[in-house]
């Protein structure tokens, strides 16, 4: 529904790895006739339904939004006049909220809090990311053989945006307006110290052209996860 309240600014691609009928009927009632809904049964988790929906987005811009996320109305007015003045892969600042869920689904906010990525270095995703993905812009000709990873069991964002630094400049705007929820459920990220280590020893090493700098921050994050393994 935040998404549709961005007006003509936004084409929906609205990707369903289910076949319920209540998304069906959301989807009916709330897409217009200038968005997509694509039903992938056959897939599963976000990494393979982001690429279908890359794969045939129209626009000049692309971003993500999870199901479990929003964002603010007005947010892509305020974003499009730094887009029409870049080429560069755009994020943004966003704010945090915390939610307890009922066994209804039902959704109770328990906290929020603006974070602002102004004083973030860019270099610093080599270490561990820091954006989440509804929190980006990307130029859709940037994306071109460039897909997320469904091996990967968690952090398949961090993944991609590594691949995209690597061929792509980033640029912060200092602006606020994704919600990123967080809920007091598990999530996929939320596989434990030992499992996080392993996850993050493979990104590492698929992305090895970094700063020697950079490497000793590396190993510096892998003793601190590891020293948490049966904590």
């Amino acid at each position: 529904m935040s998404a549709v309240r961005q007006g003509d600014l936004s084409e929906i691609i609205l990707c369903a790895d289910e076949t319920s009928a209540q998304t069906a009927r959301v989807a009916a009632e709330l897409l217009r006739p200038t968005d997509s809904f694509l039903q992938l049964p056959h897939l599963r988790g976000p990494a393979e339904t982001r690429n279908i929906g890359m794969s045939v987005a129209r626009g000049q811009w692309v971003c993500f939004l999870d199901d479990d996320d929003s964002i603010e109305d007005g947010f892509f007015d305020r974003a499009l006049p730094i887009l029409r003045d870049t080429e560069d892969v755009v994020y943004v600042n966003y704010t945090q909220i915390r939610e307890d869920v009922a066994d209804d689904g039902t959704a109770r906010e328990t906290s929020r809090r603006q974070i602002s990525l102004r004083q973030h270095r860019v270099r610093d995703l080599a270490v561990q990311n820091f954006i989440p993905s509804s929190a980006l812009f990307i130029p859709r000709r940037l994306l071109d053989g460039l897909s997320f990873d469904p091996a990967l069991a968690s952090h398949e964002d961090w993944d991609f945006i590594l691949h995209l630094w690597r061929r792509a400049g980033f640029r912060h705007a200092d602006i606020t307006g994704p919600n990123y929820h967080v809920s007091n459920s598990a999530t996929r990220n939320d596989t434990g110290a030992a499992a996080r280590a392993d996850i993050y020893q493979q990104i590492y090493l698929r992305h090895k052209l970094v700063r020697p700098r950079s490497w000793y921050r590396r190993l510096k994050k892998l003793r601190h996860i590891r020293s948490q393994i049966g904590a």
